[in-house]
């Protein structure tokens, strides 16, 4: 019998709409959106979205970086359940929402419920379930049972994002120049920034007209920090490595008489790399800090002095890693942390 929510399929986009299909059998919703997610960013690395809210995606994104509403995806990261249905947020006034009013209700949508992705700490995705608006709101059950899938959808979406497929490709990501405008069409790019987003819609199955995912979500990111008047001036993102090697895209806002973009691409630094991949296997804050005397060639006495631990705490630290990475040495570690991660090696 084929489990709820594997994971055992070829792409991320398999997965998300094989996903959407088995929640839809528990939790009825008439349209959704799957989106994976930067676990540091919690920018938007790609999804699975029906037709109807694919129409108002650009819309969904401005109200969520930009403006102040319910229910917000960073805002439930917070809550006890990461879970809220719009109509119970608004104790049933919907109307009090922006989102409801100006994107949701347009498009003929009513109750929305949200939920965030979690996995040991880290998120991975955002879900999107919306009632159009002939229908009931999201009930109480509804949510529990939702809260009783979140799980295994978050342990077997973890598990397809961790681990590396390479691409066939010998494209040099780093060469990807793209040029934005205002409203984010793409004016200009050199041939590998066009590469870049013929490669982003197609890991997402999306039309040649359709802005990817990462590339709308790192420029609108861009715009909130201009507009909220942060010193930050750069947005970026990192692809997960089951769209290849680690990708980090940048954005930036033009000074021109209208907001241009400009989007640019490079390999993930080591120090990066070794970020994500730690949460990926659970490391705790101390043998994340072990690890990176390891990248150093530090010997296990240089380590103890450099922690303030002892020799013998030290090789349990590194026997606590070996078990939660299936590796036995310390150059096999360092492999399945970073090297195999960064094909160019």
């Amino acid at each position: 019998m084929t489990t709820i929510f594997s994971s055992e399929t070829n792409s991320i986009q398999e997965f998300l709409q094989k996903c959407l299909a088995d929640l839809k059998r528990r939790v009825y919703f008439d349209a959704a959106c799957f989106t994976t997610v930067d676990t540091e960013t919690l920018l938007s690395t790609g999804a699975y979205t029906d037709d109807r809210i694919e129409k108002i995606h650009p819309f969904l994104f401005e109200n969520e970086y930009l403006k102040q509403d319910y229910n917000h995806f960073e805002d439930l990261l917070t809550t006890a359940t990461h879970i809220a249905s719009l109509s119970n947020a608004t104790n049933g006034v919907l109307q009090q929402s922006d989102r409801f009013r100006e994107i949701l209700s347009p498009a003929g949508f009513a109750d929305e419920l949200r939920a965030v992705i979690i996995h040991k700490g880290k998120c991975y995705g955002f879900l999107t379930l919306l009632r159009t608006i002939n229908k009931t709101p999201f009930t109480n059950m509804d949510i529990e049972m939702l809260a009783s899938l979140l799980s295994p959808i978050a342990f077997n979406l973890y598990k397809l994002l961790a681990y590396p497929q390479k691409l066939d490709s010998d494209v040099n990501w780093a060469k990807s120049v793209i040029l934005l405008d205002e409203d984010f069409h793409i004016t200009s790019a050199n041939k590998e920034g066009f590469l870049l987003a013929d490669m982003l819609r197609k890991a997402e199955n999306i039309k040649a007209n359709v802005l990817p995912r990462p590339l709308r979500a790192v420029c609108m990111k861009a715009k909130a920090l201009i507009t909220n008047n942060t010193e930050e001036m750069e947005a970026k993102i990192c692809l997960h490595p089951s769209a290849g090697e680690f990708l980090t895209i940048h954005a930036t806002v033009l000074q021109s008489d209208k907001q241009q973009y400009a989007v640019s691409c490079q390999q993930t630094t080591p120090q990066e790399i070794l970020i994500k991949t730690s949460g990926y296997y659970g490391l705790s804050d101390r043998e994340k800090q072990l690890i990176f005397h390891l990248l150093h060639g530090d010997s296990t006495k240089e380590i103890a002095a450099a922690l303030f631990i002892s020799p013998h705490t030290v090789q349990d630290h590194l026997k606590s890693i070996f078990v939660k990475t299936g590796t036995a040495t310390r150059g096999e570690l360092i492999w399945v942390l970073l090297n195999k991660y960064n094909f160019s090696i």
